[in-house]
């Protein structure tokens, strides 16, 4: 019997193996994509709602002591230390939401807005008014996402 004609054995991998391996590990990476961009844009919702809380609680204090509620820059300079971050105002431009107050016209009642800045697949806004009511019309890649806490402030 030759020596020469037993098989060798194999020492590596062929082409077609190493390409079905990198197909299946890219599917398993782009598995959770989705879902951490869903999960992120609920982290930047929970924290624009949370915003959206200190200002009317702002507010409130705002109206204890004029006897009125005030505008974005009534709160960011009022006496005795700024009852909101004046950066929230500043906002316009960035990853994160835009924020603002409408004053009814007696300045007995507001509407606070957070606005979803431009991205893809997000839109609408939170608000939140006078009683602490908080609505919310933001949508992600068409289904609405509402605060993890919808609790009264």
């Amino acid at each position: 019997m030759n020596a020469d004609r037993r098989p060798r054995p194999r020492r590596g991998f062929s082409l077609m193996e190493l390409t079905v391996v990198m197909a299946i590990m890219g599917v398993l990476v782009t598995l959770p994509v989705p879902t951490f961009r869903r999960a992120l844009e609920q982290s930047k919702l929970d924290t624009a709602a949370g915003q959206l809380r200190s200002i009317w609680a702002a507010e409130r204090f705002y109206r204890l002591e004029n006897g009125v509620y005030g505008s974005m820059s009534d709160l960011a300079g009022a006496r005795g230390g700024s009852l909101v971050d004046a950066s929230l105002s500043a906002s316009a431009g960035s990853t994160s939401y835009q924020y603002a107050i409408t004053l009814g016209d007696d300045r007995l009642s507001f509407v606070a807005t957070a606005t979803h800045p431009d991205q893809p697949g997000g839109t609408g806004a939170l608000t939140i008014d006078q009683d602490g009511t908080l609505t919310s019309t933001v949508t992600f890649d068409g289904a609405a996402l509402t605060p993890s806490r919808e609790t009264q402030p």
